[in-house]
């Protein structure tokens, strides 16, 4: 993660290497407490802003390379798209009393699920 020091100069303020894969796509959340990562290994990455860009959770429900991530404006919820054309919602909970994050799904095939997605 990159940070300008006012001079013009960029700064390194974290290194993550959690994927192996190409990075597709990098947000960060509107209240900017969340980073997530999009990777071509199917996995999402949040990281906590707070703490020094530390790993929070590892979503892995995509069955291909994730393409493109956005945040709601509030905050609550990620959207994933990949490659195989899944479309995932995906519910933060910004309570560790709550910790389990849900999707459903909407497949290329129209179906609609819902399965456990990570925790977060």
């Amino acid at each position: 993660m990159m940070s300008g020091d006012g001079d013009g100069v960029c700064v390194c303020v974290s290194r993550g290497q959690d994927s192996l894969r190409e990075i597709s796509d990098i947000k960060f959340s509107p209240d900017g407490a969340t980073l997530a990562v999009a990777s071509h290994d199917a996995k999402v990455y949040l990281y906590d802003v707070a703490t020094n860009f530390s790993l929070r959770a590892t979503c892995k429900a995509h069955h291909s390379a994730v393409l493109h991530i956005d945040f709601t404006a509030d905050s609550a919820h990620l959207h994933t798209t990949s490659r195989d054309y899944e479309l995932l919602y995906v519910i933060l909970s910004q309570s560790p009393a709550q910790p389990l994050a849900v999707h459903v799904c909407v497949c290329a095939c129209a179906c609609a699920c819902v399965r456990l997605l990570c925790v977060v």
